[in-house]
């Protein structure tokens, strides 16, 4: 259980033969980011953490070069900026809860070949996904979002595909 330093967790560079196992961690009311990676990260496996209450995003993948990995089973809430920030390309994106962040509940920066689907996002400020500056192709599908800013944000993107997504309630004049 990470708590009251500048991030929770930080994770620096990983060869692209290793395989990163994160999960079942809490990285609580950290100064920045509950969970943050700086560097390349490959083959991911971000499953089952808690990043909640956090000066930063809940959780953030920085590197543009990052890749290759599943997002499932992660809890961002409270967060002061995004629940989620992911960069790179080649994500998996299983059932996350992103409730309640002050920036957006989703942001994909910079993503390709991503899809994100089964997704609860909700209450977050700006709003439920943002897809900013991707190539794509990115997927998302399935996903319910409601009562945030923004519904879907997508700007300076290409080959983005929105399909049988849940949009309630969104609230930005």
């Amino acid at each position: 259980n990470a708590g009251s330093g500048y991030s929770g967790l930080v994770i620096s560079a990983s060869s692209s033969e290793d395989s990163l196992i994160v999960s079942g961690n809490e990285a609580n009311s950290n100064n920045k980011s509950g969970i943050e990676f700086i560097d390349k990260i490959f083959k991911l496996d971000l499953s089952n953490n808690r990043a909640n209450s956090n000066g930063d995003d809940g959780i953030a993948i920085r590197d543009y070069n990052s890749g290759n990995g599943t997002i499932s089973g992660n809890e961002a809430t409270l967060n002061k900026d995004a629940g989620l920030f992911v960069s790179g390309s080649n994500y998996t994106f299983g059932t996350n809860t992103l409730d309640s962040n002050k920036g957006f509940g989703l942001v994909l920066n910079s993503v390709k070949n991503t899809t994100v689907s089964g997704q609860t996002i909700s209450s977050n400020e700006l709003g439920g996904i943002q897809v900013a500056g991707s190539q794509g192709p990115v997927k998302l599908e399935g996903n319910t979002l409601a009562n945030n800013g923004d519904g879907i944000n997508i700007t300076s993107s290409s080959l983005v595909t929105v399909y049988n997504n849940n949009i309630a309630e969104s609230t930005k004049n």
